[in-house]
C-alpha cells in the first residue's frame, strides 16, 4: 500500500485552515458555512491572516471567541504570502488530516465526513476536492471565469497537483515532504503536489465532493490574477531551476497559447450549463484569452529580470 496509513483511523480529526487577507466578506461566508457542516468531536478550523489592513482579522478574531475549540484566528504578518500563512496554520493545526480552502468559498453540509470518509479508505494521502464556479453576476468577466477556472481532475492526473482551495493531506505527509514555500507568490500549489507525487505519495480526486468559488466578476480581476500567476512561475522556475522551467513549458512551446478559445466549443459549454449568452459577448470571452496570455507572459518577464537582478 503506498498510503503512509494502512490502518486510518476512523475518528480521524480534520484542520481546516483558511488563509486570508484583506477580505472580512468572504471569510465570513466561508467559516460560516464550515460551521454549517458537520463537524466532529476533534475537528477545527483555523484562520490564519495575513497582515490585512482592514478588519479582517478583527471579524476572525470575533469567531475564535464565539466558537472556542472551533475556529481559532492566528495571525502571520511577518512573512507576506498566502503559502507563509498556511505554513503557520500547518504549525498550529492538531488534525490527522488538513484541509486547505480559500476565504470566499463555500463547501457542503457533509463535507467533514465526506473528506474523512475518503481517508478511511487508506488508499489516498493527498486528495483534490472539485471546485465549482458559481457565476452570480452574470457578466462577460463571470461567464469567462466560469467557463476557464478549475479543471481539478485535469490538474491532479496530468500536473500531479490540487490548488490550495480544494487540497486536503494527511498530516504526517507534511513530515515526509515538507511545507509549502513561502517565497512563491503564486504556483506553490503545483510545487508541493509535484514533491508529494516524487514521494511516492498517492493521489486522488474527489469528484463527490464539491466546493463552491464565486467567479470573478470584472476584467482587471482576471488580469490580475493571470499577472500573479506569471510572477508565480518566474518565482517556481528561479527558485527550483531543477524542476521547472515554465518559461518554454508553460508560455513558449504550447502553440494554443496565445490562440483565442474555440467559440464553438464554448457555445457547446454554456449550453450545458443552461447560460443564453449572445453571439457577441461569446465571441468576446473568446478573444480574452489572448490578452490574458499576454499579461502573463510580462509578469513572468519582468518577475524573471527582477529576480536576476537580485532585487
Amino acid at each position: 500500500m503506498s498510503s503512509t496509513d494502512a490502518n486510518p483511523d476512523p475518528t480521524a480529526a480534520i484542520s481546516v485552515i483558511i488563509p486570508v487577507y484583506n477580505d472580512a466578506p468572504g471569510l465570513t461566508q466561508t467559516v460560516e458555512s464550515l460551521l454549517a457542516a458537520d463537524m466532529a468531536q476533534g475537528d477545527e478550523i483555523i484562520i490564519v491572516d495575513n497582515g490585512s489592513g482592514d478588519d479582517t482579522y478583527r471579524v476572525a478574531r470575533t469567531f475564535d471567541e464565539d466558537h472556542p475549540g472551533r475556529v481559532a484566528a492566528l495571525l502571520e504578518d511577518s512573512i507576506q504570502g498566502s503559502y507563509a500563512a498556511r505554513n503557520r496554520g500547518i504549525e498550529a493545526a492538531d488534525g490527522d488530516i488538513l484541509a486547505f480552502i480559500d476565504a470566499d468559498m463555500t463547501v457542503p453540509e457533509d463535507y467533514f465526513s465526506a473528506v474523512r470518509a475518503r481517508f478511511e479508505d487508506g488508499d489516498v494521502d493527498y486528495l483534490g476536492c472539485d471546485v465549482r464556479i458559481v457565476v452570480g453576476d452574470p457578466t462577460p468577466a463571470g461567464h469567462y471565469n466560469g467557463l476557464t477556472g478549475f479543471p481539478i481532475q485535469a490538474y491532479i492526473e496530468r500536473g500531479r497537483y490540487a490548488p490550495t482551495c480544494c487540497l486536503c493531506i494527511r498530516r504526517d505527509c507534511i513530515d515526509r515532504i515538507g511545507p509549502f514555500d513561502h517565497r512563491l507568490e503564486s504556483g506553490g500549489d503545483m510545487e508541493f503536489g509535484k514533491r508529494a507525487h516524487a514521494a511516492g505519495l498517492t493521489q486522488k480526486f474527489a469528484e463527490e465532493i464539491t466546493l463552491h468559488h464565486p467567479a470573478r466578476t470584472e476584467f482587471q480581476a482576471l488580469i490580475n490574477k493571470q499577472r500573479r500567476i506569471g510572477r508565480g512561475h518566474a518565482q517556481l522556475s528561479h527558485h527550483h531551476s531543477e524542476r521547472f522551467s515554465l518559461l518554454t513549458e508553460l508560455y513558449l512551446t504550447p502553440w494554443k497559447y496565445f490562440l483565442p478559445h474555440n467559440p464553438l466549443k464554448l457555445r457547446s459549454q454554456c449550453r450545458e450549463r443552461g447560460w443564453d449568452i449572445g453571439v457577441a459577448v461569446l465571441l468576446t470571452i473568446a478573444f480574452w484569452r489572448i490578452p490574458l496570455a499576454w499579461a502573463g507572459l510580462a509578469a513572468y518577464l519582468g518577475e524573471a529580470r527582477r529576480l536576476s537582478a537580485g532585487r
